[in-house]
């Protein structure tokens, strides 16, 4: 069961990462460019949100996978490392929103 849970684990944390990445990569640099003014400092801070947002979702699903020793089987277990995981990625939203959100009214 300790297998399963863990290749949940590593697998939702691509697929969940990957997805959201996909979602806001786009819109997250055309609005670093916009405050970096240039090119490649915009390309680093994209290459920084996108790591705060994969550890994040790791982090999170090594939690979930900590606290569901416990559960009776392994579909128990794998749901909460997905729910931890889901949690992750939106607190990594949210927090890269906020920064961008801060760092936007301050410069105008």
């Amino acid at each position: 069961m300790r297998v399963a849970v863990l290749a949940a684990a590593l697998a939702g944390t691509a697929v969940i990462g990957g997805g959201t990445l996909l979602a806001v990569r786009r819109a997250l640099h055309a609005v670093l460019w916009e405050l970096c003014v240039l090119e490649y400092r915009a390309q680093f801070w994209v290459r920084a949100c996108i790591f705060e947002l994969i550890a994040g979702v790791a982090f999170a699903a090594t939690i979930g996978a900590t606290l569901s020793r416990d559960a009776g089987s392994a579909v128990l277990a794998i749901t909460a490392v997905i729910r931890w995981e889901i949690a992750g990625a939106v607190v990594g939203i949210t927090v890269l929103g906020l920064v961008v959100w801060r760092e936007s009214r301050i410069t105008r």
